[in-house]
């Protein structure tokens, strides 16, 4: 069931209009622009689309294009339009951006084999829309695990999709637990809900992810790397590489300026009802700046601790950002199995590591 799935994927829409000049008429839901063309500019016939910018709260809806001209757009479903007359500063955007992105991120885990609960008010990438706010959540799905542990050891993740810093910033919330109660809450929690986390502004993003039933590993970065989210998840490993029951291996971190504004390291051992949480990961590897061995490039696991390391995860390494380029690909043994992994590169999560010149490998197959 193991899948992995790396694209460029999209933070804002494709098609947008910033500071413009527009007027709203509220018998006949149209929006009248003074100046350009809604046509040259992109904008379709049945596309939904998210007005702001408005200084009378109700014309900053949201809705599918009922009718198109050059200069006039009528809005379906807009009930709260109020008349207002044509002033600067009108924005209008389309879903694309975080329909694209986190439908990566559904489409991972529906391909890996996680199980979507039945949770009631959640809402699928495809229906999300754009923010009217910095802050302001947009939709959430919970998840579950579907390895033979889950019924044992079971997980469920909540996954918040929200606005940052401003209403073009995307961002993530996690809680992490052993349950739902069918009314989006998760139950049992082991990981309260994370401070959101900031992906930045960007036109353009890249997507890198990989997972199967019982783990699952993402990296999402702005075109610039100056914001990103590496999350990975997976059941502790026994000495062989085995799954067991006893807990998780958590990584949760927001890269900003290539800084850490946020990381979460976790050790999670819920029969224990423990969590240890530590701010860089534990790894050990060469202090110098060549780590090859014959013809082939030096990587080292990497280890979570709890009083004593955990035996290696696997869906992390540590590499030597010279040694290979972002997004290029390395064939790995580890636990006496050949696994595919993808680079991400320094700039993007140099603050993570003890050595500023190595960088993470992401688990790809």
């Amino acid at each position: 069931m193991a899948k992995a799935f790396a694209s460029n994927v999209s933070f804002l829409a494709s098609t947008s209009l910033s500071a413009t000049n527009v007027a709203v008429t509220a018998a006949t839901k149209t929006f009248t622009r003074s100046g350009g063309s809604f046509l040259t500019d992109n904008f379709v016939l049945g596309q939904n689309v998210n007005w702001t910018g408005f200084s009378a709260s109700g014309n900053n809806v949201s809705g599918p294009i009922t009718s198109l001209s050059s200069s006039q757009m009528v809005l379906g479903g807009a009930t709260t339009l109020v008349d207002e007359a044509s002033a600067s500063g009108r924005n209008c955007y389309t879903y694309g951006g975080i329909r694209d992105w986190a439908g990566r991120l559904e489409a991972l885990l529906t391909a890996s084999g996680w199980i979507q609960t039945s949770d009631a008010g959640q809402t699928a990438a495809s229906a999300l829309v754009n923010a009217t706010a910095s802050g302001q959540l947009l939709g959430y799905q919970i998840w579950r695990m579907n390895d033979a542990l889950q019924a044992s050891a079971p997980l469920f993740i909540k996954i918040e999709f929200l606005s940052t810093g401003s209403i073009t910033n995307p961002g993530m919330a996690f809680t992490i637990g052993t349950g739902s109660s069918g009314g989006g809450v998760i139950t049992g929690v082991m990981v309260a809900r994370t401070a959101p986390v900031n992906m930045g502004a960007g036109t353009a993003a890249f997507f890198i992810g990989s997972g199967d039933t019982n783990r699952l590993c993402f990296f999402l970065a702005g075109n610039t790397l100056s914001a990103s989210l590496l999350f990975s998840i997976e059941r502790t490993p026994d000495s062989a590489g085995a799954d067991t029951s006893d807990g998780f291996l958590l990584l949760i971190h927001e890269n900003s300026s290539s800084s850490a504004v946020y990381v979460v390291n976790q050790l999670i051992r819920p029969s224990l009802l423990h969590q240890a949480t530590s701010t860089a990961l534990g790894a050990f590897a060469p202090s110098g700046s060549n780590w090859a061995l014959g013809g082939n490039i030096g990587v080292c696991p990497i280890r979570f601790f709890d009083g004593a390391p955990s035996n290696p995860c696997r869906n992390l390494l540590l590499y030597l950002d010279s040694d290979l380029v972002r997004r290029g690909t390395a064939d790995v043994a580890l636990y006496g199995t050949t696994r595919k992994y993808m680079a991400i590169g320094s700039d993007s999560i140099s603050s993570v590591v003890a050595n500023g010149s190595s960088s993470l490998l992401i688990r790809y197959e």
